[in-house]
């Protein structure tokens, strides 16, 4: 998913919106709500 061009449009097909410009600020990010349960990993995060 490290190619723009490819991952811009499958974001696009998956959710039927048109995406003006996508950026990859990071490659992994973790989501932790609490201490105590468990946490999600995203390979893909979008704003």
């Amino acid at each position: 998913m490290h190619n723009k061009r490819i991952c811009k449009r499958l974001i696009e097909k998956i959710l039927g919106i048109t995406i003006q410009s996508i950026e990859f600020p990071e490659a992994e990010k973790t989501i932790s709500i609490r201490r105590d349960s468990k946490s999600v990993r995203l390979d893909v995060y979008v704003i």
